[in-house]
């Protein structure tokens, strides 16, 4: 593995977003991992996400080197919250281990 997709856009400053993009797709189409990304669950960013620091947070954490064992879930939905109908969380990086570790959160909103 070569040093992540920060390392390949540092390295080829040419490469642009919709270029890594391409060559994400690529790389999964064939099973290739020369990216060491942490999986995304949903792998993209939905339309309606107006904050920017959200859709940069999302970025940082998919191309941080070094990530190909992390798992991050984001815009999880809450099932319940005492004061909102509607609320989710941002993002979820789970622990290794889920014997008795909480998850790590990151900002809880309402929609």
């Amino acid at each position: 593995m070569v040093g992540g997709e920060g390392g390949v856009a540092r390295a080829c400053p040419f490469i642009d977003h919709l270029a890594l993009q391409l060559l994400r797709q690529i790389a999964q189409t064939w099973g290739i991992s020369f990216f060491a990304m942490t999986r995304m669950i949903p792998e993209t960013i939905h339309s309606s996400v107006q904050s920017t620091a959200e859709k940069r947070l999302f970025e940082v954490i998919r191309d941080a080197p070094n990530t190909d064992r992390w798992v991050c879930l984001h815009s999880l939905g809450l099932a319940h919250h005492d004061t909102k109908r509607r609320a989710e969380i941002d993002f979820v990086l789970p622990p290794k281990s889920t014997s008795s570790s909480s998850p790590i959160t990151a900002s809880s909103s309402s929609k």
